[in-house]
């Protein structure tokens, strides 16, 4: 009985360690694709791009890099987009 009861928990902790790992694991492909896009849009828009610029976007988080996505469509400017 101790023995099964070992085994399951090891079982759960390893499942739970899998879901953790999938779902940081999707998060981190959800920034690297959002960055590229918006690299892609900002490099279209405005041109090649400063290298402070593009050090700022490859800091950003994933809420920062879709604000500044949707702030591109718009933008008469590299400044706009990153404005306040």
């Amino acid at each position: 009985m101790l023995v099964d009861n070992i085994l399951e928990w090891k079982k759960s902790v390893h499942l739970e360690g899998r879901q953790e790992g999938h779902a940081e694991g999707e998060q981190v492909g959800l920034r690297k694709g959002e960055l590229a896009l918006l690299l892609r849009q900002l490099t279209s828009k405005f041109g090649p791009l400063p290298a402070e610029v593009v050090d700022r976007l490859e800091r950003a988080d994933v809420d920062q890099l879709l604000g500044w996505g949707v702030r591109v469509l718009t933008a008469k400017s590299l400044d706009e987009v990153f404005a306040p």
